[in-house]
């Protein structure tokens, strides 16, 4: 396989831009042909150091890397991402407290903080995916893809429960979930419903292989699937699904539903 230039990985780094300088440039030669689908492959590829740099350092400490590698191979994951998007991590942190103490929940914030990692480690393989599709015109198939394909609707049920839960509080003032107050300092109504009937755009098909739909005017249909697409550009998993409550198709990606998340309830996590 011929190494393409730095200009033909244009598309790498476009949805999140890691923080070690490799914005633009192809992998460096690793001892590896083509785009091999493996999961340890994967992890020798793009985490090097899982051999020679954290995990050694597990070995001195514990000396159970070799009886445990999945183990440590996660925790090289989750560790390299919270390196490397430390502020990422911090946002969703502040989103998790606002959301806890809205249920006034003591104890939910955490909840929110391990969702966190999650996100973070679908960004980094997001990243890797637009970076092979910019240097090699593929995507990385196999266990990687599987795995990034069950992680990222594993990612959007859970963090659609989140808002869910959340948004059943009643506005200030109020006891009835049912009901909204509109005000535009609610964070409920400007912020909560909207994300909340956003991503349960994408969450029934994917949940009940069935579009959502208008209980009065159609009825349920089964055996619905949502069309799945991967970003040129980003490199995320992403849907495009049929709502028959608004008659309308959306199309979005992983990294999309995740940016808007923020996006949309962090003003009222930096007023809490």
């Amino acid at each position: 396989m011929v190494r393409p230039t730095s200009d033909d990985c244009s598309a790498w780094g476009r949805a999140e831009a890691p923080a070690r300088g490799a914005v633009g440039r192809c992998p460096a030669p690793r001892p590896w042909r083509g785009l091999i689908p493996g999961i340890g492959e994967f992890l020798n590829m793009f985490f090097p150091f899982a051999r020679f740099g954290l995990s050694a350092r597990f070995k001195e400490g514990l000396g159970m890397e070799p009886e445990f590698p999945t183990a440590f191979n996660f925790q090289v994951m989750l560790d390299d991402a919270r390196n490397r998007l430390p502020d990422l991590y911090q946002r969703w942190c502040r989103l998790g407290s606002l959301f806890a103490s809205i249920r006034h929940d003591e104890l939910g914030h955490s909840f929110e903080h391990l969702d966190a990692n999650f996100d973070l480690v679908l960004r980094m393989l997001e990243q890797e995916q637009s970076r092979a599709l910019g240097c090699y015109g593929k995507k990385i198939e196999g266990g990687v893809m599987f795995a990034q394909i069950s992680l990222s609707k594993m990612w959007l049920f859970s963090v659609y429960e989140i808002v869910r839960q959340t948004c059943e509080t009643p506005c200030a003032g109020q006891t009835q979930s049912k009901s909204y107050c509109h005000d535009n300092a609610c964070v409920r109504c400007k912020a909560l419903r909207p994300v909340r009937d956003r991503l349960n755009r994408f969450r029934v098909p994917l949940a009940k292989l069935q579009y959502e739909y208008d209980r009065v005017q159609t009825g349920k249909q089964s055996n619905y699937h949502a069309k799945m697409v991967i970003g040129n550009e980003s490199g995320s998993i992403g849907w495009e699904t049929y709502s028959s409550r608004t008659n309308t198709t959306e199309t979005a990606s992983r990294l999309e539903l995740s940016n808007f998340i923020l996006d949309t309830l962090e003003p009222f996590a930096a007023s809490d």
